[in-house]
């Protein structure tokens, strides 16, 4: 999702939940606004172009991992079914329906991944995955950024 809109969608909810005097479940809201407004001004200050490219292309990673989540058949799912099956207190709750287009959703977005325009960010991450052994790094991270929003 774009930064901005997420900003403005949980400011909004955070409005929402103030009005309705339910105050204390908007401050998850107000973290993860001030988050977004760190990223947006990490991202303006230099190399603005490359870096909301890395955001992007995280977004798109994080995307396909959900809609993975939603198809028959990726090892993401198996797995998840499967820890939800051995769970005591999940086993009987609710189902894991699967996404009306979900494969074609996922398709569009491995296009996407395909585009010119993020080979030199998913070189990075493929890069740094080989180091760190333990999956993708944050997009800030990618060309020596810092390793915390801290």
């Amino acid at each position: 999702m774009p930064l901005y809109r997420h900003i403005l969608e949980t400011l909004d909810s955070v409005g929402i939940l103030v009005r309705s005097s339910a105050a204390y479940p908007s401050f998850s809201l107000l973290r993860a606004t001030l988050e977004s407004l760190i990223y947006v001004r990490y991202i303006l200050e230099k190399d603005s172009s490359r870096r909301a490219r890395a955001y992007t292309l995280a977004e798109i990673h994080g995307q396909m991992k959900l809609g993975q989540l939603g198809i028959e058949g990726p090892p993401e799912r198996i797995a998840l079914l499967a820890a939800k099956d051995r769970d005591v207190y999940l086993r009987d709750t609710f189902a894991m329906p699967l996404l009306e287009n979900g494969q074609e959703s996922v398709q569009d977005l491995e296009k996407a991944l395909e585009s010119p325009k993020y080979a030199s960010i998913e070189e990075e991450v493929q890069k740094i995955k080989a180091v760190n052994k333990r999956g993708g790094p944050e997009w800030y991270r990618l060309f020596n950024g810092p390793s915390s929003i801290e």
